[in-house]
């Protein structure tokens, strides 16, 4: 592994520890809580542990690419990876006061990636747009996070979108650049670290695409175009 290389893993390690203190701190409060008597809602504390572990299994991801010979690729469901997506981010979503709403135009050819691999991409951007959308918002506003696919011409677009937030070109790309310099790398996004967002750009980068800057129905957001399996394009 190159210098630069490894010097990106442990700067990303950094974020996703900064990343991960307040939900614990969050967690210990409420187990404080919890000795007192006082503590009324226990689903609180287990999305915000399994979204934690979740964090670390997809870094964990990351790290597991690097050493593969090569990519290992298999025919797979996008409908299928954001709903399951969908799924992990319901009930942390629901905590912080947003929505997630799943839209898929049409239906799509099965793209070559590895299924667990995705959903972690996906998921981990979700948790990255629902903290964007508690930092950003007005606490009687409820966020709107999107989870779409539809098909382009260079292949199947898959992304996160959300009307709350904006991202342009030329933010994003500064903070990819970023990543190495800076603990805060997407301040117009977020005032967390915005670890999920790197998680998901770096094991995407794994599976031979990446986050690009995308628009859906008059929102923008973050999506990875995959491609379709060939051998199994709907006619």
């Amino acid at each position: 592994m190159t210098s630069s290389r490894q010097f990106e893993e442990d700067n990303l390690l950094k974020m996703i520890i900064e990343q991960l203190k307040l939900p614990l701190l969050h967690i210990a409060r409420q187990t404080a809580l919890a000795r007192y008597g006082t503590l009324t809602n226990y689903g609180d504390i287990n999305s915000i542990a399994e979204m934690s572990i979740r964090m670390i299994d997809s870094y964990l991801l990351t790290k597991g690419q690097n050493s593969q010979l090569g990519l290992q690729l298999e025919p797979v469901s996008i409908s299928s990876v954001l709903h399951e997506a969908a799924n992990n981010l319901y009930n942390l979503a629901k905590m912080y006061n947003c929505s997630i709403e799943l839209e898929l135009s049409g239906r799509f050819a099965p793209v070559m990636s590895q299924k667990s691999k995705l959903e972690a991409a996906f998921t981990m951007l979700g948790y990255s747009y629902i903290e964007a959308n508690l930092s950003n918002s007005l606490k009687d506003v409820s966020g709107r996070i999107i989870l779409s696919g539809y098909r382009s011409s260079r292949g199947t677009v898959a992304g996160i979108f959300s009307p709350q937030l904006e991202i342009s070109n030329d933010s994003f790309r500064r903070s990819i650049n970023s990543v190495n310099k800076t603990r805060q790398s997407m301040p117009e996004m977020t005032q967390s670290t915005g670890a999920g967002i790197f998680i998901a750009n770096s094991i995407l980068n794994g599976l031979a695409t990446k986050l690009k800057v995308a628009h859906y129905k008059h929102t923008s957001g973050l999506a990875a175009t995959l491609t379709p399996s060939q051998q199994l394009q709907f006619v």
